[in-house]
């Protein structure tokens, strides 16, 4: 068998195996964070938030047409199929390092340096090497996180690990098709998330300078390979203005003349937060993310597996070694100026495929042709496999649906929700928009209201609201205008800030008064309801003036002054919650997000209740609380005032 078809079958293999694993483990529901906003975009088409990955949308688009599942199992579905692509991807440029024969023997400083005969590896050591590569990266605990739900980032990974398995190919035949194979595989990398993308380009363009001379650079099938690179991603990238003019349910940025379109793309929306803020530890965080990686379990084995490996590439293959670092310098320099609070282990994939290829590498350079020894270190995924799926498991995953859900049981019919919470509004989104639960409830996120494409949106799929706030509205848009448009006036005009937030708060308080005038409802989630300083708490001082809010569900109704208002028992569904496993399956946003905006909401209704003299009802609220919190002190203090309470 040659070992071109030896390698195709264990790549796909592996394919096949870490496919298995992801189906298993894959979220049955739309997941938290960026999720929920994703996957409307991709089954709209239309297009997510700054820089749009246009390909990721296109190719997930593709993957909610299939006949099975709900529409976010379907989406999930495409993530896992995208990671089970990058771990044989990796497992097959680990097989061209070997196959390129870059493990060669040490030759001893005093001896005259000759070029070394090269150790050869018999196709069943490849295979192990292939085997430890690939499914040491299918089940490291953050490809298999972005696996089973709907995110960027497999299908990044996966482009990735292509671009490394090509150039590896090209590195050893030196095949001009390859090159160009290479040049488009980077140009469509490029419309998914070209930052992570970016840093492992840096490292293969010194591979590829460095394996062919300078003079490649000014050869013609170079000049050919960047244009078919150029003309790919401009491909990839028409996308967006295309979608935007098919008025998609998310359209994101509204990318559909040339300064929308270069604004998006540059996310020029999120450019204020590439700086670490002071007090947050990023060099703490690379560390602990590092270690992390693998497991506690695991970490010493296949750490050492990879430094061995790159130790060996050091000694027998400087080009591919220092590639290796130049990827791995570059992640963490971008790492350490770059803070971001929910997926910042994705920014350090492009480190972590290194290290599982220098893990598969370093297989072949132990065993030395001894094919016991190298399958007997293929031992180190499978317990990777053991150790990470309880913590990667989320086949029960319910929390993001059962949040939106929950939010909208305390939700009048014809009502207005106003949010700033990114996770309800990503979920509450999707099932509104894609499920089509709750139209009649209108989702408003108060943040996005500075954004010009958020307030074409919402006049466009809301007529009738828009229509109540035209004058706020006409007032208010030539300000938005100049916040995007005119950055310098912007930061000298300090009169121009004045009026850009009493235009805001007159837009919030006619959006509010006149839908209740009508007999409408509104709700505001905790977030902006409970803001007391800053332009949200100067909003909320001015509504509080003329309405009460009043605790129900997930969010406080706004209601006109009047006493005490009778509320609703609204039951929250709180799967899995109560259990530690469900709670790490979904990373640290529930520990940090989803739980404390439970537990307020249901002690705002257990204390409301309580001032009401709803004893039973308040003991349920704070029951609940507790079993989301058991070791709250300030909620067992206010039970036990309760019952003192109740028995005057």
């Amino acid at each position: 068998m040659s070992a071109d078809r030896t390698v195709g079958i264990v790549a796909a293999a592996i394919f096949f195996v870490a496919l298995a694993v992801y189906v298993a483990t894959l979220a049955p529901t739309v997941f938290l964070i960026d999720s929920g906003t994703l996957t409307t975009a991709a089954w709209s088409r239309g297009s997510a938030h700054p820089p749009g990955f246009p390909l990721f949308l296109v190719l997930t688009h593709l993957a909610t047409l299939l006949p099975a599942g709900s529409i976010a199992w379907r989406a999930n579905l495409a993530s896992a199929f995208f990671a089970a692509l990058a771990s044989a991807a990796a497992a097959v440029a680990v097989a061209e390092m070997l196959l390129a024969a870059t493990i060669r023997r040490p030759v001893p400083k005093k001896v005259k340096r000759k070029e070394p005969a090269p150790i050869e590896s018999s196709p069943a050591v490849i295979a192990a090497a292939m085997v430890a590569g690939g499914l040491l990266l299918a089940f490291s605990r953050t490809l298999w996180a972005y696996a089973t739900v709907t995110e960027v980032y497999a299908l990044n990974t996966f482009l990735i690990c292509a671009l490394l398995a090509v150039v590896l190919r090209w590195r050893r035949t030196r095949s001009t098709r390859l090159l160009y194979c290479a040049a488009v595989l980077a140009g469509a990398a490029l419309g998914v998330h070209y930052l992570t993308f970016g840093f492992v380009l840096a490292g293969v363009l010194f591979l590829v300078v460095r394996s062919g001379g300078v003079a490649l650079l000014r050869s013609r099938s170079f000049a050919v390979a960047v244009g078919l690179g150029v003309l790919t991603t401009l491909a990839v990238y028409a996308y967006l203005p295309l979608a935007a003019r098919g008025n998609p349910a998310l359209n994101w940025g509204d990318p559909d003349d040339a300064r929308g379109f270069v604004r998006h793309v540059t996310a020029k929306e999120y450019r204020s937060y590439v700086t670490a803020e002071e007090g947050e530890d990023q060099v703490g965080d690379f560390r602990r993310l590092v270690v992390r990686e693998l497991g506690p379990a695991l970490f010493p084995a296949a750490l050492v597996l990879a430094l061995i490996g790159l130790g060996v590439s050091f000694r027998r293959d400087r080009p591919l070694f220092w590639t290796c670092v130049v990827i791995a310098v570059v992640t963490a320099a971008w790492f350490a100026v770059y803070p971001i609070a929910d997926d910042e282990d994705a920014y350090l994939l492009p480190l972590f495929v290194v290290l599982a290829i220098a893990a598969g590498y370093a297989v072949a350079a132990i065993a030395r042709n001894r094919v016991a020894v190298a399958w007997a270190l293929t031992a180190i995924p499978a317990v990777a496999l053991f150790a990470h799926w309880q913590d990667r498991d989320r086949s029960d995953f319910h929390v993001g649906s059962d949040y939106a859900q929950n939010a909208l049981r305390g939700i009048e019919c014809d009502a207005i929700l106003l949010t700033n919470d990114a996770d309800l509004w990503g979920c509450l989104m999707y099932l509104r928009e894609a499920e089509k639960v709750r139209r009649d409830v209108v989702l408003i996120h108060h943040g996005s209201l500075v954004r010009s494409w958020y307030l074409e949106q919402l006049e466009r799929q809301e007529p009738r609201l828009a229509a109540s706030v035209r004058s706020e509205l006409a007032a208010y848009r030539p300000l938005v205008d100049i916040l995007e448009n005119d950055e310098e006036r912007w930061r000298s005009d300090a009169q121009l800030h004045a009026d850009f937030e009493r235009r805001f708060n007159d837009l919030i308080f006619a959006l509010i008064s006149r839908q209740i005038a009508r007999g409408g409802h509104v709700y505001a989630t905790p977030d902006v309801a409970l803001k007391n300083s800053g332009p949200e708490g100067r909003i909320m001082q001015r509504i509080k003036s003329s309405y009460d809010l009043v605790p129900g569900g997930m969010a406080l109704q706004v209601l006109p002054r009047g006493g005490v208002h009778p509320i609703r028992s609204v039951p929250f569904e709180l799967r899995g919650l109560d259990d530690p496993q469900v709670r790490r399956t979904g990373g640290e946003v529930v520990e940090r997000e989803i739980v404390p905006n439970y537990v307020l909401a249901l002690l705002m209704r257990a204390r409301y209740l309580a001032f009401s003299r709803q004893y039973d009802e308040a003991r349920r609220a704070y029951d609940d609380a507790l079993r989301l919190e058991p070791a709250n002190d300030e909620i067992r203090n206010e039970r036990t005032q309760l019952e003192r309470l109740a028995a005057r």
